[in-house]
């Protein structure tokens, strides 16, 4: 660009590039001085070399580069920029134009890479709710298969099975018909209900006809009837309401005693309290009777036998009552389950019912069972043990009253006694001893035998590998053989590895073929209008999905909302309560009579 001619080349001269071309108005063709080529003031040489080379220019310091297009504020004292061509604009928009392309370019590989992300997580979620769906499908399916087994175990017939689903779904069937007729009952109840409130408020619309007809002061004393009649109404109802709240303090004290930890334990301390107030009395007769320890040992002998003899009557009593409250518990459940069926007309689904709650019953008696035993056995061996406790320290108190050692027997026994510790301690170290010899002698014997075990494997590892190395003898014994194998074989692996290396050159070149069609369509499709009402349709079609998810959530909460067992305890309910209305208008139809008929013993 520096060598087009300029502008203001004057009569055929060449214009010399930036920052060398002639000072200011020195123009070349003439036979004068320029006016700028005279001696400037103070009589100064003129500038003839320009002023691009004449101005110290600071890299760190251009505003362009450092503060943008806009720049910054010069110094008023500087000489500022004096050179401002095209080409330098033309550099500086090349620079933006090249960054605007290479954020563009990052720009559009995010979005590539959205787009896939997007198109990934989509598919992910369109797997993820088919693989929910398919897991709700086998959770149900193994939740039949659990009864198959649990039905199989038990030795149930699949027929009989088939049965009871049979039976079940009758059952049903029968449960919502009587679901329907109670709710029809309930709608002729309300229409009854609404006929005879529209009768009271016809014979109240008579009563107050009647009343108008009346004098005044039997008017007011029916009046003050009425008031008396609402104030007992009240009284009545704030009686009952005050009885329920203590029917319902009463049930949550019962409750609470009934859950209380320490009442049966307090019950047993008071009866062990009774026990030894009992045992202490006896002691204390049996100590004013005196007597000699032979006589107090004979009685505390044959005390001890009397109350084994006691005891073990009491625990064959117990037992017997047992038995026999068990025998009829059973009698009982016999008899109900004979007058159900009876009011039910039998059926094989009640025999099935029967047999799956015994089934059940027996399994929850053979899962309790070994916690009760331990249970009744600890309870056993407690009363054992308070027992012989008693027993002991009565028999211990009594001994020692009347027959009390002397300090040399003390002596003796003492002695005696730290003599028998310390041979129990030497056998208990002796007996400690050998338990552990004894231990680590087993632990060498497993060690020999599976040392023996191991040199057994170990002796056939090495035979075979034994009889292989002479195989590889025989076979390496011919080297010429061997050789030309090798050679053989490293030739064909060398045209194996060229025939895969034209294959690899070949399947780049198709590769980059590819990728260039692949971005050019990618390009293509990118910009398409089909594309973008693609992506419309996938939204939109994300969106139904989750408003059907949606939809298929809360039809499965109303249709757990709905279970058939709540709306009819609901419905019964219901019914007992309309009842109960009933009988509460049926009731005040009464006391309307009673006083339309004192209303007109008062007229007449």
């Amino acid at each position: 660009m520096a060598a087009r001619p300029g502008s203001g080349a004057g009569y055929g001269g060449m214009r010399p590039g930036t920052g060398q071309r002639l000072g200011t108005g020195m123009r070349t063709g003439t036979g004068r001085m320029g006016t700028a080529a005279r001696l400037g003031t103070g009589q100064q040489p003129a500038n003839f070399g320009g002023v691009g080379l004449n101005t110290a220019v600071a890299v760190a310091d251009r505003p362009v580069t450092r503060q943008g297009m806009g720049g910054m504020r010069v110094k008023t004292a500087g000489p500022g920029r004096q050179v401002q061509d095209v080409s330098f604009f033309h550099g500086l928009l090349r620079k933006r134009v090249a960054d605007l392309v290479a954020e563009l370019g990052r720009m559009r590989t995010e979005m590539g890479e959205r787009s896939k992300n997007k198109a990934t997580q989509q598919t992910l979620s369109r797997r993820y709710e088919d693989l929910i769906g398919e897991v709700r499908g086998l959770e149900g399916t193994l939740a039949d298969y659990n009864l198959a087994q649990d039905k199989a175990r038990a030795g149930v017939d699949p027929v009989e099975i088939a049965a009871f689903g049979a039976s079940l779904r009758r059952r049903n069937a029968d449960e919502s018909r009587a679901i329907d007729r109670i709710f029809l009952d309930r709608q002729d109840i309300e229409r009854g209900v609404e006929r005879l409130e529209a009768q009271t408020q016809e014979v109240r619309a008579a009563e107050r006809a009647r009343l108008d007809t009346l004098p005044a002061g039997q008017r007011a004393e029916f009046a003050a009837l009425l008031e008396r009649n609402e104030a007992s109404s009240k009284k009545v109802d704030a009686a009952r309401a005050e009885l329920a709240k203590l029917n319902a303090r009463i049930s949550e004290h019962e409750a609470a005693l009934q859950e209380d930890v320490y009442r049966e334990e307090c019950a047993l301390l008071e009866r062990k309290l009774e026990l030894t107030n009992a045992a202490v009395e006896e002691a204390e007769a049996e100590l004013a009777a005196g007597g000699s320890p032979d006589d107090s040992r004979a009685r505390l002998l044959a005390k001890v036998r009397t109350d084994n003899e006691r005891t073990k009557a009491l625990t064959a009593a117990l037992a017997e009552h047992t038995d026999e409250r068990n025998r009829l518990t059973r009698l009982a459940a016999e008899l109900d389950r004979d007058i159900a069926e009876r009011e039910r007309g039998g059926g094989q689904e009640a025999k099935y019912d029967e047999l799956f709650r015994r089934d059940e019953e027996m399994t929850q008696f053979i899962d309790r069972y070994p916690e009760m035993r331990s249970k009744e056995e600890a309870e056993q061996a407690r009363a054992r043990e308070t027992i012989v406790a008693l027993l002991e320290h009565i028999s211990g108190g009594l001994a020692r009253e009347h027959s009390m050692p002397s300090q040399a027997e003390h002596k003796e026994l003492s002695e005696e006694l730290q003599d028998k510790e310390q041979e129990l301690a030497a056998s208990r170290y002796t007996e400690e001893h050998l338990q552990a010899e004894l231990a680590r002698r087993r632990g060498e014997f497993e060690k020999v035998t599976r040392i023996d075990s191991d040199v057994t494997a170990e002796t056939s590892t090495l035979q075979e590998r034994i009889r292989v190395m002479r195989a590889e003898m025989e076979v390496f014994e011919d080297v010429d053989r061997v050789r030309t194998a090798a050679e053989k074989t490293m030739a064909e692996l060398e045209a194996r590895r060229n025939a895969y290396k034209r294959r690899r050159d070949g399947a780049r070149q198709q590769l980059r073929a590819m990728a260039t069609e692949y971005q050019r369509k990618q390009s293509m499709l990118d910009s398409h209008e089909v594309e973008a009402s693609l992506r419309r349709l996938e939204d939109k079609l994300r969106s139904k999905e989750a408003q059907v998810q949606a939809a298929k959530e809360f039809v499965a909460v109303k249709g757990r909302h709905t279970e058939f067992r709540n709306l009819r305890r609901r419905a019964l309910e219901l019914t007992e309560e309309l009842n109960d209305r009933i009988k509460e208008l049926a009731s005040r139809v009464d006391d309307l009579v009673l006083l339309e008929i004192a209303a007109v013993v008062l007229v007449n």
